[in-house]
């Protein structure tokens, strides 16, 4: 399966392949939980980050590498992670 046409993809997807995935893994959850952002929890060191993360990519750009940019960000979810990243910025 190329997923975009490059072996690179498909060499990619194998290998996730190998990792033995649960067998629903292409269908949606039904969890309403998160809405249509993805909750993201990172774990460093005894801190735990909640955070969330959002996609943004150019649609209709004149330029063919500007079109395949995507940009993802993170965002704090709770004041524990925005206190955290406040403190690390100063």
């Amino acid at each position: 399966m190329l997923a975009f046409g490059k072996p690179s993809d498909d060499a990619l997807y194998k290998r996730l392949m190998e990792m033995s995935p649960p067998d629903n893994w292409q269908q949606p959850d039904d969890s309403t939980s998160d809405g249509p952002m993805l909750a993201v929890d990172f774990n460093l060191g005894d801190q735990s980050l909640k955070m969330f993360s959002t996609l943004s990519q150019f649609g209709a750009a004149l330029d063919t590498g500007i079109e395949e940019l995507l940009v993802e960000d993170y965002f704090p979810a709770d004041e524990q992670c925005k206190a955290f990243f406040k403190q690390f910025a100063s």
